[in-house]
Protein backbone atom coordinates (compact mmCIF):
# COMPACT_ATOMS: atom_id res chain seq x y z
CA UNK A 1 0.00 0.00 0.00
CA UNK A 2 2.79 2.53 -0.69
CA UNK A 3 0.57 4.21 -4.03
CA UNK A 4 -0.69 7.65 -1.86
CA UNK A 5 2.74 9.50 -1.96
CA UNK A 6 4.50 9.39 1.72
CA UNK A 7 4.97 12.89 1.17
CA UNK A 8 1.28 13.72 1.04
CA UNK A 9 0.86 11.44 4.41
CA UNK A 10 3.57 13.30 6.02
CA UNK A 11 2.11 17.06 4.90
CA UNK A 12 -1.14 15.43 6.83
CA UNK A 13 0.32 14.61 10.29
CA UNK A 14 2.38 17.88 10.46
CA UNK A 15 -0.73 19.79 9.24
CA UNK A 16 -2.28 18.39 12.32
CA UNK A 17 0.88 18.99 14.49
CA UNK A 18 0.53 22.58 13.50
CA UNK A 19 -3.35 22.92 14.43
CA UNK A 20 -1.97 21.31 17.66
CA UNK A 21 0.75 23.49 18.58
CA UNK A 22 -1.08 26.55 17.45
CA UNK A 23 -4.67 26.19 18.81
CA UNK A 24 -5.94 24.71 21.85
CA UNK A 25 -7.27 21.27 21.07
CA UNK A 26 -8.09 17.77 22.27
CA UNK A 27 -4.89 15.63 20.94
CA UNK A 28 -6.07 12.38 21.56
CA UNK A 29 -6.49 10.65 17.97
CA UNK A 30 -10.62 9.80 19.25
CA UNK A 31 -10.90 13.45 18.85
CA UNK A 32 -8.74 14.25 15.45
CA UNK A 33 -10.99 13.08 12.22
CA UNK A 34 -9.55 13.36 8.43
CA UNK A 35 -11.62 13.37 5.96
CA UNK A 36 -12.22 13.72 2.10
CA UNK A 37 -14.21 13.00 -1.08
CA UNK A 38 -12.60 10.80 -4.38
CA UNK A 39 -8.90 10.98 -4.00
CA UNK A 40 -9.13 12.69 -0.77
CA UNK A 41 -11.55 9.55 0.07
CA UNK A 42 -8.40 7.01 -0.67
CA UNK A 43 -6.20 9.12 1.34
CA UNK A 44 -8.31 9.29 4.53
CA UNK A 45 -8.52 5.70 4.07
CA UNK A 46 -4.81 5.31 4.36
CA UNK A 47 -4.52 7.62 6.35
CA UNK A 48 -6.44 5.98 9.14
CA UNK A 49 -4.42 2.89 8.34
CA UNK A 50 -1.11 3.76 8.50
CA UNK A 51 -1.57 6.43 11.44
CA UNK A 52 -4.36 4.67 14.02
CA UNK A 53 -2.76 6.19 16.59
CA UNK A 54 -2.91 9.94 15.44
CA UNK A 55 -6.87 9.53 13.23
CA UNK A 56 -9.32 8.52 15.38
CA UNK A 57 -11.36 8.31 12.33
CA UNK A 58 -12.03 9.30 9.05
CA UNK A 59 -14.85 9.97 6.56
CA UNK A 60 -14.56 8.11 3.14
CA UNK A 61 -16.33 9.89 0.65
CA UNK A 62 -16.64 8.44 -2.90
CA UNK A 63 -13.43 7.45 -2.31
CA UNK A 64 -11.07 6.44 -5.40
CA UNK A 65 -10.39 3.00 -4.79
CA UNK A 66 -9.32 2.28 -8.34
CA UNK A 67 -6.42 4.59 -8.44
CA UNK A 68 -4.77 2.22 -5.66
CA UNK A 69 -6.38 -1.08 -6.37
CA UNK A 70 -4.40 -2.95 -4.24
CA UNK A 71 -5.43 -0.80 -0.82
CA UNK A 72 -8.43 -2.98 -1.38
CA UNK A 73 -6.25 -6.04 -0.03
CA UNK A 74 -6.09 -5.29 3.74
CA UNK A 75 -3.47 -6.27 5.63
CA UNK A 76 -4.78 -7.53 8.81
CA UNK A 77 -2.12 -6.45 10.82
CA UNK A 78 -3.12 -3.17 10.00
CA UNK A 79 -6.58 -3.47 10.12
CA UNK A 80 -6.44 -4.63 13.45
CA UNK A 81 -4.73 -1.35 15.03
CA UNK A 82 -7.88 0.58 13.28
CA UNK A 83 -10.58 1.25 16.50
CA UNK A 84 -11.73 4.40 15.43
CA UNK A 85 -14.93 5.21 13.59
CA UNK A 86 -15.18 5.28 9.86
CA UNK A 87 -17.77 6.60 7.89
CA UNK A 88 -17.83 4.93 3.77
CA UNK A 89 -20.14 7.51 1.77
CA UNK A 90 -20.86 6.93 -2.11
CA UNK A 91 -23.92 7.40 -5.01
CA UNK A 92 -24.72 4.22 -6.68
CA UNK A 93 -24.62 6.98 -10.27
CA UNK A 94 -20.44 7.32 -9.29
CA UNK A 95 -19.39 4.68 -11.79
CA UNK A 96 -19.54 0.96 -12.13
CA UNK A 97 -16.95 0.48 -9.61
CA UNK A 98 -17.59 2.94 -6.84
CA UNK A 99 -20.06 0.60 -4.59
CA UNK A 100 -18.55 -2.39 -5.17
CA UNK A 101 -15.55 -1.54 -3.93
CA UNK A 102 -16.07 0.63 -1.34
CA UNK A 103 -18.10 -2.33 0.33
CA UNK A 104 -14.88 -4.58 -0.95
CA UNK A 105 -13.03 -2.39 1.67
CA UNK A 106 -15.87 -2.17 3.86
CA UNK A 107 -16.47 -6.02 4.30
CA UNK A 108 -12.98 -6.37 4.27
CA UNK A 109 -12.02 -3.87 7.38
CA UNK A 110 -15.14 -5.87 9.40
CA UNK A 111 -13.34 -8.73 9.12
CA UNK A 112 -10.39 -7.56 11.04
CA UNK A 113 -10.86 -4.35 12.74
CA UNK A 114 -12.89 -3.69 15.65
CA UNK A 115 -13.65 0.40 13.92
CA UNK A 116 -16.66 1.59 14.79
CA UNK A 117 -18.21 1.73 10.60
CA UNK A 118 -21.00 2.61 8.92
CA UNK A 119 -21.40 2.81 5.19
CA UNK A 120 -24.17 4.64 3.24
CA UNK A 121 -25.31 4.25 -0.11
CA UNK A 122 -27.48 6.90 -1.79
CA UNK A 123 -29.53 5.97 -4.81
CA UNK A 124 -28.32 9.57 -6.29
CA UNK A 125 -25.11 10.20 -8.23
CA UNK A 126 -22.11 12.24 -7.33
CA UNK A 127 -21.80 12.93 -3.50
CA UNK A 128 -24.07 16.03 -3.08
CA UNK A 129 -21.89 18.08 -0.69
CA UNK A 130 -19.23 17.50 1.95
CA UNK A 131 -21.06 19.08 3.89
CA UNK A 132 -23.80 17.51 3.48
CA UNK A 133 -22.20 14.36 4.52
CA UNK A 134 -20.64 15.23 7.20
CA UNK A 135 -24.04 16.22 8.85
CA UNK A 136 -25.13 13.08 8.35
CA UNK A 137 -22.14 12.26 10.17
CA UNK A 138 -23.26 14.16 13.47
CA UNK A 139 -26.24 12.17 14.29
CA UNK A 140 -23.98 8.76 14.84
CA UNK A 141 -21.29 10.32 16.87
CA UNK A 142 -18.49 10.74 14.24
CA UNK A 143 -17.93 14.40 14.62
CA UNK A 144 -15.67 15.79 17.67
CA UNK A 145 -15.00 19.58 17.94
CA UNK A 146 -11.05 19.29 17.63
CA UNK A 147 -10.29 23.47 17.90
CA UNK A 148 -12.18 25.00 20.67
Amino acid sequence: MTTVPVELLAHLRRARDHVDRHYRTHKKAEHTFVAGSSMGGLISFYAILKYPKVFGGAGVFSPAFWVAPQIKNIDPKKAKKVKGKIYFYAGQLEGEQMVPDMLLVFDRMRLYSKADMTSVIRTSGLLRTARLALAEMVPLGFIATTVY
